[in-house]
């Protein structure tokens, strides 16, 4: 029978239903070929067609499994000649023909082996020695060939392979040194690695980094990765740090990090996350980190040390497109390093396009932190989720615990907190405040808000707590967010509020309240919206009021008051200014009910030229004593006694005596106005 054909080898597609498989090569023996199912050799299969000039099939037992060329059919002939012609015997033409059918089978098997050895090609005149060398000289070696193509060792035992020099650059290294730039965090897993758990591959290439002393740190491109534990002492789970690194960054290539969740936050317990300590010139960007907090049940009264993100000391911080949510505790916490007697600032912060949300105790809180720029980001929903919250759940919370020589050999820091800047930032539905800051930072060192936004939508009171000795707001919206400018106690904070927008429909609260004694502030140029329904618990919309030296400066305004705001009978109040400055502010209403108005209460004040611009239902009332007071009360008309209105004005008459004509009513005037034109009191006469 001939061989026909050079093939010996065929490869097909399994699909987990297909069990019957062709062979389309001749074959001898059922014994001479050789399956594989994913690169395993099987024997779960039944041949059939030995002998067949046109080749057979195999049955397997069970379907292989769906794949490319998964299933290969090899025939591998035995290098034997069983055949026995014995002396003098007739020659048998089957048996000479199949011991050559064998022999051409073996060569072919060989020549598979050979071309898929290395060797030499026919055209290669070369005479060289490709024999290997002898075990103990080539062992811990490369194999390799030198300048003229002989085969060389060369000393080692990883995969660094020869020393290369990159495009453009100038040094040759290893590969394994180059490689090593770069710590990825597939290189980082094990075998026996728990299927679905990612922390044990994190924690090997955090540790790798941190070896190094800094590094590039790459996770898989969008990957899905778990820790699937939490928190506790003795369960050998620690968080990610990375401690005294220069040169950091982290790419998150748009992975996401989820924790366990469904376990029960007692105290002891906590959340898996990052943690910074003394490192510099970091840049963490594009990562992900869910908490799981919607799934975890709150038992403990008080917040564990929990932050998906904890930054203590360090310099130079770059923060870009984080997403760190559902956190048991903090999304990001910025703190000192070092001990406590002599703590080491974090320093030069920026987060751009981050995103810290739906956190059980604050979106972000800053401790120990001089100089940080966070823009376009958003603290939003803390407390919200299914888990609830812990005290105070704001959106971010700035509160530095000491300062240079705050008490000398106890608690101390190298920097005063402050010169941190929002810009563009939102502060969205917090079961809490949105922001609220304490008093131990300079006025040197300020809070500055730039088009920030505060936004409550809940409607249950917030409000936005300065606190700090200078903060500044400009261009920043606050909606159903009242301005709480004496927050905390009566510490000597300033708040400077410009071009803002304020805007409530939340009918027991003060939109603007400045009560206590120290407090100072600036309000100019600010739009005010009074859209409540009056329900009888605030009797100010607006307090500025303070025993102080220090004025208050409320000018340039513009302040709406809605009809549905007053309460119902006569007079009702809607502002009170003690020891307030200014002036060429509006009031304005939509009020058009008779014998009702709203009325604007000024105290000890000085305002010049505030105007009402429908007098007849929002107007100012004096009731205590004022200097250089001006009022304009909307278009005087004439004839018409609803042109202006004035209470406690002095007359100005005398004993002259003149002849007035024209007048509207008979008899000398009753009243005479004083006017001061041009620093000269002059009299307007009043029937």
């Amino acid at each position: 029978m001939t061989v026909s054909t050079t093939d010996s080898r065929v490869s097909h597609n399994g699909d987990g239903v297909t069990v019957l498989f062709t062979v389309p090569f001749y074959f001898i023996s059922n014994s001479d070929l050789n399956v594989y199912v994913d690169t395993v050799l099987t024997n779960a299969y039944t041949p059939s067609g030995a002998g067949n000039k046109s080749g057979g099939s195999i049955t397997f037992s069970t379907a292989p499994a769906s794949g490319s060329g998964n299933v290969v059919i090899v025939r591998k002939t035995d290098l034997l000649q069983s055949s026995d012609l014995p002396t003098n015997d007739p020659l048998p033409s089957s048996s000479l023909e199949r011991m050559v059918d064998k022999n051409t089978m073996q060569v072919q098997y060989l020549n598979e082996i050979f071309k898929r050895s290395i060797h030499l090609p026919d055209y290669d005149t070369s005479l060289l020695n490709l024999e290997l060398a002898s075990v103990a000289s080539r062992a811990n070696k490369y194999f390799a060939f030198d300048s003229a193509g002989n085969l060389t060792y060369i000393a080692g035992t990883q995969n660094d392979g020869s020393v290369v020099t990159p495009t453009g650059g100038t040094t040759a290294r290893t590969l394994a040194d180059h490689f090593g730039d770069t710590f990825k965090l597939k290189d980082y897993y094990l075998p026996g690695d728990p299927v679905g758990d990612d922390y044990n591959a994190i924690m090997r290439v955090i540790a790798a980094v941190n070896a190094a002393g800094g590094g590039v740190l790459e996770f898989p491109q969008n990957a899905n990765l778990f820790i699937n534990h939490y928190i506790e002492s003795g369960n050998g789970i620690t968080r990610g740090t990375f401690t005294n690194c220069d040169g950091l960054i982290v790419r998150g290539n748009g992975a996401k990090i989820t924790c366990l969740g469904g376990w029960s936050a007692i105290i002891g317990r906590a959340n898996w996350g990052l943690v910074t300590v003394n490192c510099s010139n970091v840049r963490l960007e594009d990562l992900e980190i869910d908490g799981s907090n919607a799934t975890i049940t709150k038992v403990a009264v008080g917040e564990q040390y929990s932050h998906l993100l904890d930054i203590e000391g360090g310099t130079n911080i770059l923060l870009e497109n984080l997403h760190f949510h559902n956190g048991i505790c903090d999304g990001l916490i910025i703190n000192s390093s070092g001990p406590t007697s002599a703590q080491i600032s974090c320093k030069q912060l920026t987060a751009i396009n981050c995103r810290f949300e739906q956190n059980a105790r604050q979106g972000m809180s800053i401790i120990q932190c001089r100089g940080a720029t966070f823009i376009n980001c958003k603290f939003n929903g803390t407390g919200t989720s299914a888990f609830g919250g812990y005290s105070p759940q704001s959106g971010v919370d700035i509160e530095p615990g000491t300062y240079p020589g705050f008490n000398p050999g106890v608690s101390s820091c190298d920097e005063f907190t402050g010169d941190i800047n929002f810009i563009g930032c939102e502060f969205k539905n917090n079961a809490g405040d949105p922001y609220v800051c304490s008093s131990y930072i300079t006025t040197t060192h300020p809070v500055n808000h730039y088009a920030s936004r505060f936004i409550n939508t809940t409607g249950t009171r917030r409000y936005v707590g300065p606190g700090a000795l200078l903060t500044i707001f400009r261009d920043c919206d606050f909606v159903e967010c009242d301005v709480w400018v004496s927050y905390g106690s009566d510490t000597p904070n300033e708040t400077r509020m410009y071009n803002c927008n304020l805007y409530s429909s939340i009918s027991n609260t003060i939109i603007l309240d400045l009560s206590y004694n120290n407090p100072k502030l600036i309000v100019d140029g600010c739009n005010f919206k009074l859209m409540a329904t009056y329900d009888g618990t605030i009797a100010y919309r607006i307090r500025l009021q303070s025993t102080n030296t220090d004025k208050i400066y409320f000018r340039n305004n513009t302040i709406f008051v809605s009809a549905t705001e007053h309460d119902g009978s006569g007079f009702s109040s809607i502002a009170v200014f003690n020891r307030v400055e200014g002036g060429n502010n509006v009031f304005t209403t939509d009020l058009n009910a008779a014998g009702k108005n709203f009325y604007v209460n000024y105290l000890n004040s000085n305002i010049c030229n505030d105007k009402f611009t429908n007098p007849t239902f929002i107007n100012w009332t004096t009731v205590s004593a004022q200097t250089e007071n001006y009022f304009s009360m909307g278009t005087l008309m004439v004839g018409s006694n609803a042109g202006l209105k004035l209470s406690s004005q002095t007359s100005g008459a005398a004993a002259q005596t003149g002849t007035l004509t024209n007048g509207p009513a008979a008899g000398n005037p009753a009243f005479w106005l004083p006017v001061v034109i041009n620093g000269v009191t002059r009299y307007v006469p009043a029937w």
